[in-house]
């Protein structure tokens, strides 16, 4: 087995599960359970793991090396359109 590196990043296909995971349940089910009042904690869980999961996702992209794509403006650019896919 060689010890090039990996072609799929699967701690970070991982998050991404979790991430569209937490924020399609959470959507779906939240007027059911009453959004941000619910008692069991359910949506608020479900919120808290979406951000979590987000933000270290994020910072875990931006700094693993990718064999792929360049250094500068590349990424910069990659990262920039998936801001702006992200808020449309």
């Amino acid at each position: 087995m060689s010890k090039g590196p990996r072609i799929l990043d699967y701690i970070g296909l991982g998050l991404l599960i979790l991430i569209m995971s937490s924020w399609e349940v959470m959507l779906s089910k939240g007027q059911e359970w009453d959004w941000y009042n619910d008692p069991f904690w359910r949506v608020q869980t479900l919120f808290i793991l979406f951000v979590l999961g987000l933000v270290y996702l994020n910072f875990r992209e931006m700094r693993i090396p990718n064999r792929w794509s360049t250094s500068g403006p590349g990424r910069a650019n990659f990262a920039a359109c998936c801001i702006i896919m992200f808020c449309a």
